[in-house]
């Protein structure tokens, strides 16, 4: 195989792609020199964009097509391409991206497995599980199981063939088999025996490491990075800690869906874990480290078990906050923001104080945390931070309106990241052009949106327009639980990254998560972040849901939200921009299916027309602007 490219290319365009991204202004710069610069940017991530998926169709795609054709020579250059990506040693390594990484590591798997290298194929399926956990656990509500726990299950019998560093490779991915998020409960595929057969599994492979010394000779690289001693017993624990968490986040899943929990049935297998776990923490050996956590989960299991009441459990969570306070400042946040957000959940769902109550009881916490925590994302100025905040806001939820903390969730989510702040702030003034048109010679076609007759609409515009504003502005929201991976121009999406942006839309709910069915303005700005990507006839897009009465704003807003998918130059360095009439030519071949019929043909107009042209071109430049040198927009 020839390469256009040395093998650690790759990883100084990411560092030269990373360096683009830093680019800032204030506003003292002039309009003139804003507008230059980030063109200058998109014409060099251009080039970046180019070498990049130059060498992930040489080194990646080649092999992906034909496995077989791979060789040592191969595999060599591939593990290059993998050590320059690579920060960090052995069990601390991280990669910025993840994804790319995956791809590259099945190649791998695939060779090792024809090849019949024991310690490598192992090595591969544990670097496959990493990654896929660090795309899907992170970035996924409905992550239920990696496909590489079942796989390497396959090697149960060789796990004492292996060297020190391998075994705990091994032991890490089937730890990591009771790790799942919210909404994987619904697969039909899961069930919590899966959960106590990995914790089964993790404690065979323990005893096994225990009695077996290893025989294998380690990879030299690998042994450089050393295995801690303690290594195999902190895995053990960490997956009976991950299976308690499961127990307790599954018997909240099932009674927010109505359905009983058979605690008799869980309780064989709840309750030895508890046992090991509490005798660990009495005893000193918190391998995790963080106490409080394991504490809460001990807590939150008898709970479910029937073990302590609602009272008892919101006074030890009241009594873990006070210790948690004087805990090291650089996990306080964490702990507190566990603890909170766990106290605001079971308040909630499980005392049974009343609503009155029950609301004074929420409150009071937010009103003593949030504060606090929304001041300090705002000096933080962190995506990553602000998940802290926004986990009490979807907790607000549960007893306050959408309106009481909409501002506090942009803030949080669009306005700190500008990729998404821009992208929003398009496609509402592109939702404008197109709703200012209709409103004046289709109003009949908004009747029913949020409730609202023909009538009411003709004679209250500009509060369906306003409405119509927030519904763009929030119709993203999802995209905040993926941000590194929307906001990534560098190259193309892989499948596993398309599959978690097809998540976006149904995140809305991970943010706030009380539908109040008697807020018509809630309810509208939730259909089109929901609906936004859904064909009109509902044959086709995502995620799989019925539309709604409020499809007409849907059906403006994914039009809006198209054409600037297709004409960002300045965002987009793979972007070659189509002219406004060739979009309109598209929309229109669409209608009745794809599109809504008469949003698309109001596209002609030449008032719409021409507002659309103005904003795929100046205007875009001018939101630009005033987000990179001022971060807000003077016309919101």
């Amino acid at each position: 195989m020839n390469y256009t490219y040395e093998p650690e290319e790759y990883a100084k365009k990411l560092e030269e792609y990373y360096e683009l991204e830093k680019l800032t202004f204030s506003p003292d710069d002039d309009r003139k020199t804003v507008i230059e610069k980030l063109e200058e940017r998109s014409a060099k991530k251009r080039v970046i964009a180019d070498t990049v998926n130059t060498m992930i169709r040489e080194y990646i795609e080649t092999f992906e097509k034909d496995p077989e054709a791979a060789t040592a020579e191969d595999v060599e250059l591939l593990d290059r391409f993998i050590r320059s990506l690579q920060t960090g040693q052995g069990f601390n390594t991280q990669c910025p991206d993840p994804a790319v990484m995956l791809r590259a590591q099945r190649i791998r798997k695939a060779y090792f497995e024809r090849t019949g290298n024991l310690e490598e194929l192992i090595g591969s399926i544990s670097n496959c599980n990493h990654y896929y956990l660090t795309l899907f656990a992170l970035h996924s509500s409905a992550f239920s199981s990696s496909p590489y726990g079942e796989e390497i299950l396959k090697y149960m019998d060789r796990f004492a063939e292996l060297s020190s560093y391998r075994r705990a490779q091994f032991m890490t991915v089937v730890a990591r088999m009771a790790v799942v998020q919210a909404r994987g409960f619904d697969e039909d595929s899961f069930s919590m025996d899966r959960i106590w057969r990995a914790c089964r599994l993790e404690k065979e492979l323990f005893e096994t490491d225990s009695k077996t010394p290893p025989t294998a000779q380690p990879d030299p690289r690998a042994q450089k990075s050393g295995v801690p001693d303690n290594y195999a017993a902190m895995l053990l624990q960490n997956c009976l800690m991950s299976a308690v968490n499961a127990f307790s986040d599954y018997c909240v899943h099932e009674k927010d869906a109505g359905r009983p929990v058979d605690i008799e049935a869980m309780r064989p297998h709840v309750q030895p874990l508890l046992d090991e776990l509490r005798d660990d923490i009495e005893n000193g050996r918190d391998y995790v480290g963080i106490p409080f956590h394991v504490a809460l989960l001990l807590d939150m299991a008898d709970f479910h078990l029937g073990k302590i009441s609602i009272e008892k459990f919101i006074e030890n969570c009241d009594n873990r906050r006070r210790e948690a306070i004087s805990a090291d400042p650089r996990l306080r946040l964490i702990i507190l923001s566990d603890i909170d957000v766990t106290y605001l959940t079971y308040v909630f769902k499980y005392s049974g104080y009343g609503a009155a109550k029950i609301g004074d009881l929420c409150r009071a916490r937010l009103d003593e945390s949030l504060p606090q925590l929304l001041q300090t994302a705002k000096m933080v100025n962190d995506v990553q931070f602000n998940s802290v905040p926004m986990k009490y806001i979807t907790c607000a939820s549960y007893t306050s309106r959408f309106s009481d903390f909409a501002e506090a969730v942009l803030d949080l989510s669009v306005y700190s990241d500008k990729p998404l702040f821009i992208h929003t702030a398009m496609v509402r003034e592109m939702s404008r052009a197109i709703f200012d048109y209709m409103i004046e010679h289709e109003p009949e076609f908004f009747n029913g949106v949020a409730g609202h007759d023909t009538a009411y609409i003709r004679e209250n515009k500009d509060e369906m327009r306003a409405l119509l504003d927030d519904c763009c502005m929030y119709h993203d929201l999802g995209k905040f639980w993926m941000l590194d991976i929307t906001d990534n121009s560098m190259r193309r999406l892989t499948d596993e990254e398309f599959l978690l942006i097809k998540e976006h839309p149904l995140r809305f709910d991970d943010i706030y998560a009380r539908v109040d069915e008697n807020d018509e303005r809630f309810i509208c700005i939730r259909d089109c972040a929901l609906t936004h990507h859904l064909w009109h006839d509902g044959t086709r897009g995502y995620p799989n849901v019925p539309q709604t009465k409020n499809r007409p704003f849907a059906d403006i807003l994914a039009i809006a939200d198209s054409i600037d998918a297709a004409t960002d130059f300045l965002g987009r360095p793979y972007n070659s921009g189509k002219t406004i009439d060739q979009l309109i030519a598209e929309f229109q071949a669409g209608a009745g299916t794809h599109y809504g019929p008469e949003a698309a043909a109001a596209l002609s107009a030449e008032s719409v027309r021409d507002r659309l042209q103005y904003m795929i071109t100046d205007g875009r430049r001018e939101i630009y602007y005033q987000i990179y040198a001022f971060n807000k927009l003077n016309n919101a």
